[in-house]
């Protein structure tokens, strides 16, 4: 049981232990439970009112308290009892629907272990994860939960990543793979390499961020709390003239109560946090309410490309035989390539062990020539492999006819390899970075829901980011741009419209902080990219870009109708008051039908896919 809620309920007891005494002895008084109803639920309410006069704040607690105190002294014993009951309640309902869309979040605050098991020098040791440093390595078997970020070392696993990403099907991992904190081994065991540990792995971020989320407040909810101080002091004058007009201190007593408008004051932060709540079950993380209302308005999308809009990888596409058979070419690419840990050479030593294609030949002499390609030589003879610039250089290799046709797939193709051995142009390795397989889909998700145009700002050549994204239907692609000049290009898209800039590396940041809403894209997204970014987008996929506008909206949506509820309710009770139609009793009873209102118009948020 929480202590705030134990007013409200003893409050409750004592109606009940009315009724009940009120059955029994019909004829006896019961009032003293009414009276001690009251003052119970005074107690909690007038402690609030006056911790905010000490900062100068008529706050809506101080309506409740003059109300309730106002009816105790007319011996308005039942209306008093009511009043705070109802207004206990009503908080009541608030914070339990807060607490409930905390849940989702809250479930990820309690993934995190509390120990490793470390090994050093061969031997393991349990250990408490403050003793971890990056460097360190640590075994996972099944079924317990990651400790780390790093990178697998040793070992193959099925990892259960659904509570962080969202990802319903466990994700293969192997030796190379990254894994983060707080995720579960199904089955298998590895090692990992510790890259982050305790607050700074991704898991520690996404606390950090959870806790900015409880204090950032959107502008409607900062208005309506500027509002609330403005509106007591002007109830209670009301309530002054209404008193030396009528002399029904009553009528201002009914005024005061009546007039409070707490539907309205737990409309937007009911609202907010029930946004932010459903956001986190979709692995989309926002800062607060701020970002939410920003986001609702949007209507020009940037997207950076590496890694946001591609899977960030290098892959084999495509492979072009000229003398040779894709396993003579690749098998030769192996011999070349298989000391070596640049990402090409991965895509490539890939492509082999998916078509499994290997061989015994080793290079006995290596010759890596810098930003061309390398030469190795053994008792095959000679092969290389590189790019058009050690083309042009080795005319052994490339007459001018094959390497006019190299250069014409070099600029169709920005990353085409060419393996040639003793002299035979064997063929070519075509290598790019692929699109997401829901990038199609998510972008006319996007226009569905309204956004006018979809840019892409990358660095890359024009030719590579037009052999990539040439069949996404984008608005404009900005190719060859450098970091400041993203911001740029995001600084002129927000005079045409609200901007929202996605990413997911630091060299995104300053557009991520020049847009109205910065977005994180990808659990591998940096740091500083990921403190940036209004949201932070765990499951990679850019379909959660679409998730994130459609909840947003639909939150703008909910605060609205909540708003109009508060306000109308609060009119309409007012003028019912000063026509004499409207009571204490009865005017409660509305009053915190709009408070239940409000509160399960925002429950429809939690729902919403």
């Amino acid at each position: 049981m929480n202590k705030q809620d134990l007013p409200m309920k003893i409050t409750g007891v004592l109606f009940l232990m009315h009724w009940i005494y009120g059955q029994i002895y019909p004829d006896t008084p019961s009032s003293f439970f009414l009276i001690l109803a009251a003052i119970v639920a005074l107690l909690p309410i007038a402690s609030k009112a006056l911790g905010a006069l000490r900062f100068r704040m008529a706050s809506i607690d101080l309506l409740v308290s003059i109300a309730i105190i106002g009816a105790l002294f007319l011996r308005e014993y039942s209306e008093a009892s009511i009043v705070g009951f109802l207004f206990l309640f009503g908080a009541f309902l608030e914070s339990r629907t807060i607490r409930k869309t905390r849940s989702a979040i809250e479930s990820l605050l309690k993934l995190a272990p509390s120990n490793a098991t470390r090994i050093r020098n061969g031997n393991s040791e349990e250990v408490s994860i403050e003793e971890l440093i990056k460097g360190d390595r640590v075994r996972v078997i099944a079924g317990q939960r990651i400790p780390v970020d790093g990178d697998i070392v040793f070992g193959y696993a099925l990892i259960d990543q659904a509570q962080i990403t969202g990802e319903p099907i466990p994700a293969q991992k192997a030796v190379g793979d990254f894994v983060y904190a707080s995720t579960i081994l199904q089955n298998g065991s590895i090692e990992i390499e510790t890259k982050e540990v305790g607050e700074t792995t991704i898991f520690g971020n996404i606390v950090k961020r959870l806790e900015e989320a409880q204090d950032k407040k959107a502008p409607t909810q900062r208005t309506i709390e500027a509002f609330a101080r403005w509106y007591t002091p002007l109830v209670v004058l009301l309530a002054i003239v209404a008193f030396a007009v009528s002399r029904s201190l009553s009528l201002a007593l009914t005024l005061l109560v009546i007039a409070c408008p707490g539907a309205m004051v737990i409309s937007i932060p009911v609202a907010i946090v029930a946004g932010i709540g459903t956001l986190a079950k979709h692995g989309i993380l926002a800062k607060g309410g701020e970002s939410i209302e920003k986001l609702a308005k949007v209507k020009i999308i940037a997207f950076d490309k590496t890694g946001t809009l591609t899977q960030g990888k290098p892959i084999v596409t495509k492979i072009i035989c000229v003398e040779g058979d894709e396993t003579e070419i690749l098998q030769s690419a192996i011999i070349a390539e298989q000391d070596s840990g640049h990402a090409l050479s991965k895509a490539i030593l890939a492509k082999a062990n998916a078509l499994n294609i290997t061989t015994d030949e080793k290079a006995m002499i290596v010759d890596t020539m810098a930003g061309r390609g390398m030469k190795v030589s053994g008792s095959f003879g000679q092969i290389l492999i590189g790019n058009l610039r050690l083309a042009k250089e080795s005319p052994l290799d490339f007459p001018q006819t094959e390497l006019d046709a190299y250069a014409k797939l070099t600029n169709e193709n920005p990353t085409s390899v060419f393996v040639s051995r003793n002299g035979r142009l064997l063929g070519f390795i075509l290598i790019a970075d692929t699109i997401r397989t829901d990038v199609s889909d998510a972008l006319a998700s996007l226009r569905n829901l309204g956004i006018q145009a979809i840019h892409v700002i990358t660095g890359d050549s024009a030719a590579s980011a037009q052999s990539v994204l040439g069949l996404l239907k984008v608005d404009q692609i900005h190719a060859e741009i450098l970091p400041q000049e993203k911001a740029d290009i995001v600084k002129l898209l927000r005079m045409q419209g609200k901007v929202a800039m996605v990413g997911d590396g630091i060299n995104d940041i300053l557009a991520l902080s020049e847009s109205d809403v910065g977005i994180a894209l990808s659990k591998k997204a940096s740091e500083v990219a990921m403190k940036t970014a209004d949201m932070v987008i765990l499951p990679e996929n850019v379909a959660s870009v679409a998730t994130a506008l459609r909840i947003a909206r639909f939150t703008k949506t909910i605060i609205q109708q909540n708003i109009a509820i508060s306000i109308g309710t609060v009119v309409f009770l007012i003028i019912g008051v000063l026509l004499g139609q409207v009571h204490m009793a009865s005017g409660m009873l509305v009053h915190e039908a709009s408070v239940l209102a409000v509160i399960l118009n925002a429950l429809r948020i939690l729902r919403r896919k």
